[in-house]
């Protein structure tokens, strides 16, 4: 039999004890026990209340009355007493002992529900079916992620600021575990306030970039929507000179993207804010912008009119070393951008200046690397230009380089231009 909330369940990040308590809930189910299927359902749902308040920092309402909170853990520390802590920090109202951040509604849905636990512990008359244990498990499909610790945000900042301290963490630990308590320590309304102070927090304490988007990759990857969108709207607002970007200026959505290019139509961008992205944006990001580049026209997000502008744009960008990547190849196997490359280097070679080959060598080679056949005209030009009066110290550099370690490729060039004087012993 398929349950739908055990397979939900089975995408949560539970305790083993969690864990065991559900899967005798689903046994019974699966037998007809239903007053014994809702009791273990119970039982799973306070395990996971109570390792949230043994897990969280003291909130603000027990200031000053450190020893009732300690008193309460001691009893959910205590397992004749466990249970009854639990409901009794969840339906706790009074502000000096409010445990919990939660609506008057929610707390009396679990009011309800634990009434319904009497009726099954107790055995009393009223009658529990499937569907009473049905309605308890979307009860807490839909509301789990809602009962969080008051404080709970600021302690998870805390704990994932921590996460990158050598002296408090080990380098090597994993930071999901964390990622994944956003899901019960934020409160909906509160997801975008706390990703900006966590962001925040940790470029004050000069957490590399690459470490935060790998934050935000995790979000993409094992967080529901709610959670990513708003980090999508603060990542394009950072991207922006005004002064709601809120974090610091090495975040951004291109920044991100450029790491990440598979999430680019997530963003949602219009035309102008793509064009602004290969015309402009891309450049801010060292050599790293071809995947971007390449998941833009693979995703047909440039418009038909200005492929060729593009392609331009991206060709007269690829100065310096070019490194090698996967994308880059993809980029190489686009017959029409390819087209365009050959054209505009025969230019460099046969026309340009001497600094438009030098500055351009990098992708000249990276070219030459993909050619299974190379292209005679561009022999032509290589050896005008290197045969010339201002030959490319660069361009010569790394074809020597090239030549050193590709045997084959030398003697498929020479073979193609007889210019042995291009070979840097």
């Amino acid at each position: 039999m398929n349950i739908s909330f055990e397979n939900w369940l089975n995408t949560q990040v539970l305790s083993s004890q969690q864990t065991q308590a559900f899967k005798e809930a689903f046994l019974c189910y699966r037998i007809k026990a239903y007053r014994a299927s809702l009791l273990f359902s119970w039982i799973g749902f306070m395990m996971i209340l109570k390792d949230r308040v043994l897990k969280a920092k003291m909130p603000d309402s027990y200031k000053n009355r450190e020893s009732k909170w300690n008193d309460m853990l001691n009893k959910l520390h205590d397992d004749e007493k466990w249970e009854k802590a639990t409901i009794e920090s969840v339906m706790s109202k009074a502000e000096t002992n409010k445990v919990f951040n939660i609506s008057e509604l929610l707390r009396n849905d679990v009011d309800y529900w634990k009434n319904r636990r009497n009726d099954c512990a107790h055995f009393k008359d009223t009658e529990i079916d499937f569907f009473h244990v049905n309605s308890f498990w979307s009860f807490l499909q839909s509301n789990l992620k809602k009962i969080t610790v008051l404080g709970g945000e600021k302690d998870l900042i805390k704990k994932i600021k921590n996460h990158f301290d050598p002296v408090l963490t080990n380098p090597n630990s994993d930071i999901l575990p964390l990622i994944e308590e956003v899901f019960y320590a934020v409160v909906n309304k509160h997801v975008a306030d706390f990703w900006r102070d966590l962001f925040k927090e940790l470029s004050n304490d000069c957490v590399d970039e690459k470490e935060i988007y790998n934050i935000i990759d995790l979000a993409f990857t094992h967080l529901q929507p709610i959670y990513y969108e708003s980090l999508i709207e603060l990542l394009k607002r950072a991207g922006k000179t005004d002064s709601e970007a809120l974090f610091h200026d090495y975040l951004s959505d291109v920044g991100f993207l450029c790491i990440y290019p598979q999430y680019i139509g997530d963003f949602s961008y219009d035309e102008i804010e793509i064009r602004e992205i290969w015309k402009r944006r891309l450049y801010d990001y060292s050599l790293n912008y071809y995947g971007l580049y390449y998941m833009l026209l693979e995703k047909k997000m440039i418009a038909d009119s200005e492929i060729e502008e593009s392609y331009d744009m991206i060709i007269e960008e690829s100065k310096g070393e070019i490194t090698k990547s996967d994308f880059l190849i993809r980029l190489f196997e686009n017959n029409e951008f390819m087209k365009r490359l050959e054209d505009v280097m025969i230019n460099w070679l046969n026309d340009g200046a001497y600094n438009q080959t030098n500055v351009h060598s990098g992708i000249i080679i990276r070219y030459l690397e993909f050619q299974e056949k190379l292209n005679t005209n561009v022999i032509k030009a290589i050896c005008f230009r290197q045969g010339g009066d201002a030959p490319s110290r660069k361009l010569k550099y790394y074809m020597g380089k090239l030549f050193r370690e590709e045997p084959a490729f030398f003697k498929t060039f020479t073979d193609g231009c007889k210019k042995s004087w291009l070979f840097s012993k």
